[in-house]
């Protein structure tokens, strides 16, 4: 299509002009997209290594009460729980309490 004088090209333009409006408008909303993804995304995966790390500690707990649920009629875990969690000492041995100065001075 040849054009005579720059009348024609102008209003070729001006006729087409909403095909280029249209394609910038599509590549800014496309990247306003893709932005939105990433920050999704890295969210999730932020998300999914918080989740991954509780799970590691739930399944260390887990393990934990396990063999502490099957050691319950071994006689040395009873006295163990007894001396760590009430403070009793079996007979013949004697208990040492170690406190420091803070602890006085807070008195």
């Amino acid at each position: 299509m040849a054009y005579r004088n720059g009348k024609d090209v102008r209003t070729s333009f001006y006729k087409n002009a909403w095909v280029v409006f249209f394609i910038v408008a599509c590549s800014v909303v496309y990247c306003r997209a893709v932005g939105k993804k990433q920050e999704t995304l890295s969210s999730l995966d932020h998300s999914l290594e918080t989740l991954s790390k509780k799970k590691v500690a739930l399944l260390e707990k887990q393990e934990d009460l396990t063999l502490q649920i099957n050691s319950q009629s071994d006689p040395a875990w009873i006295q163990l729980t007894l001396m760590k969690v009430l403070g009793l000492v079996p007979e013949g041995q004697l208990k040492v309490y170690f406190h420091s100065e803070k602890e006085q001075d807070s008195k």
